[in-house]
């Protein structure tokens, strides 16, 4: 239960350290170096990464590293003596691309850059490495009988489309939302580009090391503003946030002394200051608020999963042990509990991917799916199942939805909300009586609705709510 958590830490850890290290090779002062890495901290925002409990720090770690690998493999000319640094380079690109599918954006950015340079045989290996952990995956997952792509990435991707003019529209409206919702990266991106034309000004070449990193990071994070996700938790555009930091970073130490270096009077530098002052303050404040966010919403988060996830992972785990279970959250109950799990979401059943990525789900094809797997309850965000455009919910018309746990101040879970079902009838005395015995164990902000109503006494049962 702490590895994930001790991993975090750890990588965290290493993040600082290979941070430092990058910046100590570019000449900044300890001072610089200190609020850099206090910046890193609190706007990838770290604190968040690590209490969630995912890949994306080791998948920050590793960007950080590949991007400044590469900006000095690419700002230098090609001889023996680079042999090693293209050893390390390929392997943080395999590394990056195997953590996260994201990683592919840099390797293409890498590559591109690299054949502009005319250095072939590089940008062809590059690209070896970050299609080999892709190839592998993709040969497994067939063999498994899933698509050669993760569920994870057809099913909330323009690869489900069943066109390319309707994958084409898709992609355009992911652009567009990211490109709404993700300004904190945007003025980022800009602000590195504005720093770079400083440099080419100032006689720094397109492949000096500093300029190749801001190509790098800007580039990549242009493709990542087109295809993938921002936002959800703060994870997804973490690993660009802290990359983009550091360049930045860098870029205005680079920048800055060479702005105040001309002789100027009194008002002409209050001026100078005035203005750059501003200007970063502006392009930078949707990041220092986006930190400032996510350290008010760590404590709620942690709370959430704990009222939510962590309570339905117990029931589960004391009543239906050995049984299947239908989902749509199945992170939690599957690590307390031993049962066989329905993911209704499909990421992690093959019957219910193949429906959705066929027709869409239907009643009948839940019906049908829940039925051959045996399934005796279904804990679902209800919303989630509900057809905007036929003002109709998806779920079977049998099913027997017995109750609900509702959490206050949800800010990461699906939905504050969760409904138990039974998905056959005669399951739904045995689940009113659990839900019963299992409230007096529930915390005690979260609202029970169905069979034991917050407003009964605990272990009072109420009536079971028998329609939608």
């Amino acid at each position: 239960m702490l590895a994930p958590l001790v991993l975090n830490l750890l990588f965290a850890s290493l993040i600082l350290l290979a941070s430092w290290h990058v910046l100590r090779s570019y000449g900044l002062k300890e001072k610089w170096i200190l609020g850099v890495q206090v910046a890193v901290i609190f706007l990838t925002p770290l604190p968040f990464l690590i209490f969630d409990g995912m890949e994306h720090i080791l998948q920050t770690l590793v960007i950080i590293l590949a991007v400044f690998y590469m900006a000095r493999f690419v700002g230098q000319p090609e001889d023996e003596s680079q042999n090693d640094r293209r050893v390390v380079q390929l392997g943080l690109v395999f590394l990056l691309c195997a953590i996260r599918y994201e990683g592919v954006f840099f390797a293409i950015v890498a590559s591109i850059l690299l054949l502009l340079q005319k250095r072939v045989k590089d940008a062809v290996l590059t690209g070896c490495a970050a299609t080999a952990p892709l190839v592998f995956a993709g040969i497994w997952f067939i063999r498994h009988g899933w698509p050669f792509f993760p569920m994870t990435i057809v099913l909330k991707s323009s690869l489900k489309s069943a066109s390319l003019h309707e994958g084409v529209i898709a992609l355009i409206k992911n652009g567009k939302d990211n490109y709404s919702g993700g300004i904190h990266l945007i003025m980022l991106v800009l602000l590195s580009l504005f720093l770079y034309v400083v440099c080419l000004y100032r006689s720094r070449g397109p492949w000096h090391r500093l300029n190749a990193a801001s190509l790098l990071f800007v580039l990549t994070a242009l493709a990542h503003l087109a295809c993938a996700g921002i936002g959800w938790g703060y994870r997804y555009e973490a690993y660009l946030v802290a990359v983009g930091v550091i360049v930045v970073a860098i870029q205005l130490a680079d920048v800055v002394p060479s702005v105040f270096g001309v002789r100027q009077d009194r008002r002409q530098l209050l001026a100078r200051i005035l203005a750059l002052g501003i200007t970063g303050a502006v392009a930078l404040l949707p990041l220092v608020y986006r930190g400032v966010k996510s350290l008010y919403q760590l404590e709620a988060a942690t709370h959430n999963i704990y009222e939510q996830q962590c309570q339905v992972a117990r029931f589960v785990r004391k009543y239906y042990q050995g049984s299947c279970v239908a989902l749509n959250d199945i992170g939690a109950v599957n690590f307390y509990s031993r049962i066989h799990c329905l993911d209704l979401y499909g990421l992690a059943s093959r019957s219910v991917a193949k429906a959705k990525m066929a027709s869409g789900l239907t009643p009948g094809e839940i019906n049908r799916i829940t039925g051959e797997a045996n399934t005796r309850i279904a804990i679902l965000y209800e919303d989630w199942f509900y057809d905007q455009r036929a003002q109709m919910s998806i779920l079977p018309e049998h099913w027997v939805p017995v109750g609900t746990w509702t959490i206050p101040n949800n800010v990461i879970c699906g939905e504050d909300k969760v409904t138990f079902f039974a998905v056959i009838p005669n399951e739904a005395p045995h689940l009113a009586q659990h839900l019963t015995d299992f409230s007096s164990q529930l915390p005690a902000d979260v609202a029970q609705g169905g069979p034991c109503a917050q407003t009964l006494p605990r272990g009072s049962c109420g009536p079971a709510v028998t329609s939608r």
